[in-house]
């Protein structure tokens, strides 16, 4: 686990493949290439995320474009961030406006998990073992629906120590996550949860 002074950045990266109607891909390539194929002007923003996109020919020659993820790109009437979300089927794309709709978090699980091994200065006599291993574990659970923030710590063999919060904050927390993912387009580590989740329960 990093310590929490330790600024640790983790990228999420999701692959799906699926099948577009001919008809729906035609119009899509059709709208791209008669926005992008007339001068195109770079709009480029600070602290909101960026796109690129690159767009090859029949000849094989690829065309890169990029630009900041407030970009309201119109085709004839039609906003082209929508007519790729409508397109695939996808309402979570950011694509080129950054506008996504993705879908409401409602559960928050962290889990942590450490063993150590200490050395022992004082053995009982006949013992062959020369470290005690302490495996502990750490389970941070929030949950949207019951308002609650449960937290669950197993110590050793036997030893396990549960608190249960009810906080009427929850749901904004949960939802304030999921604007800072859209903000940052990244996932932070569980320290910076955890630090948030410190005001709850002072």
């Amino acid at each position: 686990m990093p310590e929490p002074e330790k600024e640790v950045e983790q990228h999420l990266t999701r692959s799906k493949s699926f099948k577009i109607e001919k008809v729906n891909a035609g119009r899509l390539f059709d709208a791209i290439e008669a926005y992008f194929g007339k001068e195109y002007n770079e709009i480029f923003a600070t602290d909101i995320g960026d796109w690129v996109m690159e767009l090859t020919n029949t000849e094989g020659k690829t065309y890169k474009f990029r630009g900041s993820l407030c970009a309201d790109f119109d085709y004839e009437g039609t906003n082209l961030s929508d007519l790729v979300r409508d397109t695939v089927g996808m309402d979570d794309l950011y694509v080129f406006d950054g506008n996504c709709k993705p879908d409401m978090i409602n559960k928050i699980t962290l889990d942590y998990h450490r063993v150590t091994k200490i050395k022992s200065e004082q053995r009982p006599e006949g013992v062959n073992w020369e470290f005690i291993t302490w495996d502990y574990t750490e389970h941070l659970i929030i949950d949207r629906e019951t308002e609650t923030l449960e937290h669950i710590q197993n110590i050793g063999t036997g030893c396990k120590v549960s608190r249960k919060y009810e906080i009427d904050a929850v749901d904004s927390f949960i939802t304030n996550q999921k604007k800072d993912l859209k903000r940052k387009q990244e996932i932070g580590v569980e320290v910076a949860m955890r630090a948030d989740l410190t005001r709850f329960c002072e």
